[in-house]
């Protein structure tokens, strides 16, 4: 039975035609298809509260941090949010403690991460609290800005971020695995609620306290078609902060580290619970994300690194002529010693080995001049 509309007013319709109208930008989707370009792995940069104006912002070390996720192919890069200081009039830091106004930070932001989004590597841009500031004075979200000035504007999440990368994976049936990451500026709150996004998720991130933290939370999910518990173990991962001027220190939100980035190799590996759970109350999951995290501030340029073991490896070889030379010597010294004894040495063998000698001096010539191995060489990018 249809019911007849009883109440009809055009403020109603009019109302109705808004709700039509607007975009719910609640949850923000996007996938990163890296399978395609036959990468059985990727690299996700989180950086979040760089605090873009204060006195603290570390700008050398930001600059390595995009310079990392540039050259490296299989990078994608999440930005968290509260990356603007934003602190304006009536906010609770003070305006006149930044070192660069609003506007100022702003362009810092996209001249920063400018070639980031042309690459296509920036997968997520998120409004912090900080940011929200100005978009509560103005309406204006200078996060929002910044996107559609870097031509990236699928890339803004005023609130959560689901981001899915596919990479290979030869044990799966279709050859891929697709890695569901949920993340948000944060608000106190704790990222093992962000599954409620998605029960799926494998990584959950956030960032605003300033206070790093990595854990892992092992969690049950219902499977509605198979009518089991799937196991599963989640990442929750809290980012440090690499700016916070005298209003953070004073509210205890100090830089307790200063690399200003998570960063995490992401792979599959077969589970080898799989089989041994497969009877009991739940099902393991048969592949299962392997993460591994690294200091990419700290890794020798690969051209140093490089440089560095080819002259080892020329090391190793002068070694070994200078070994040759001293065994050659000694033999020669061992047949001269037997022949006062009476022992009887053909003229060809004492001229075989003298000619090895002069061969071998002349190789060891060639390498005299190497350097030595100094650790001292490792240039930290």
């Amino acid at each position: 039975m249809a019911f007849k509309k009883t109440i009809q007013a055009e403020s109603i319709s009019d109302y109705k035609v808004k709700q039509d109208m607007s975009d719910n930008k609640s949850v923000i989707r996007r996938e990163f298809d890296l399978a395609k370009n036959h990468y059985d792995s990727a690299v996700a940069v989180f950086v979040s509260d760089w605090h873009i104006g204060t006195v603290d912002f570390d700008m050398e070390e930001a600059i390595k941090v995009i310079d990392y996720t540039l050259k490296t192919p299989n990078a994608i890069m999440f930005c968290l949010g509260d990356m603007l200081n934003s602190a304006i009039l009536n906010s609770v830091s003070d305006m006149f403690e930044d070192i660069a106004y609003p506007q100022e930070q702003w362009q810092l932001f996209v001249d920063l991460f400018k070639e980031v989004a042309k690459q296509n590597k920036l997968a997520v841009i998120h409004t912090g609290n900080h940011e929200r500031r100005i978009q509560k004075q103005t309406g204006i979200d200078p996060v929002h800005q910044a996107a559609v000035s870097l031509d990236a504007e699928q890339a803004h999440a005023p609130y959560y971020a689901e981001t899915f990368i596919k990479i290979k994976c030869p044990q799966a049936k279709d050859g891929t695995f697709s890695i569901p990451i949920v993340t948000h500026h944060g608000d106190g709150g704790n990222p093992e609620a962000f599954s409620d996004i998605d029960k799926d998720s494998l990584i959950n991130s956030m960032g605003h306290t300033h206070n790093m933290q990595v854990w892992l939370k092992t969690r049950l999910t219902y499977d509605g078609i198979t009518n089991t518990n799937v196991k599963k173990e989640e990442l929750n991962i809290i980012l440090p902060a690499n700016g916070g001027g005298l209003y953070g220190n004073a509210k205890g939100y100090k830089k307790a580290h200063k690399s200003p980035y998570l960063a995490l190799d992401l792979t599959t590996a077969k589970n080898p619970r799989f089989d041994y759970y497969k009877n009991n109350d739940h099902i393991e999951m048969p592949i299962v994300l392997a993460t591994r995290s690294f200091n990419i501030l700290s890794r020798a340029n690969t051209a140093q690194k490089d440089a560095i073991v080819n002259n080892a490896k020329k090391q190793i070889e002068r070694n070994k002529k200078i070994t040759q030379i001293k065994m050659l010597a000694q033999l020669k010294d061992l047949i001269e010693l037997l022949e006062q004894y009476g022992l009887e040495t053909t003229e060809d063998v004492k001229h075989a080995i003298e000619k090895q000698i002069i061969k071998c001096g002349q190789t060891k010539n060639k390498t005299q001049n190497l350097a030595p191995i100094n650790s001292d060489e490792f240039t930290l990018e």
